[in-house]
């Protein structure tokens, strides 16, 4: 792969799906190559939007260690979706402790309210 990229390979170019060699390689669980591509310039090229939707899954789903792969590589914890929940609001509804911990080590809001004005921290207490 470096060998590509020292050579000129697009480093954010579009698959047919629309996705970069940055999300595709968190997709598929490559951390190590996911790194290097962060590294050298590569972006996940997921709408704000998007990028909560999908932290806010793994949080959901208890997917730590995925979670962590995304904030590593230039994921926003407090990433919203569409109702302006962040992945703590969902990792608190769901009890999800490991999540929980590991968004509040990160820096993740419990003061961010979501559209109906609830907060993760409401949820904490």
């Amino acid at each position: 792969m470096e060998l590509l990229l020292d050579g000129g390979a697009e480093i954010n170019s579009l698959d047919r799906w629309g996705g970069t060699p940055l999300h595709d390689a968190l997709r598929e669980r490559h951390p190590a190559v996911a790194s290097v591509l962060y590294q050298r310039g590569g972006h996940l090229g997921i709408t704000p939007l998007e990028l909560g939707v999908k932290l806010n899954l793994l949080a959901m789903s208890g997917k730590v260690e995925m979670l962590s792969d995304f904030v590593a590589n230039g994921a926003d914890v407090n990433s919203k979706d569409y109702d302006g929940r962040s992945p703590l609001h969902v990792a608190t509804a769901e009890g999800n402790k490991a999540v929980v911990e590991y968004l509040v080590k990160q820096g993740a809001r419990a003061d961010v309210a979501d559209r109906w004005g609830n907060t993760a921290g409401g949820v904490l207490r």
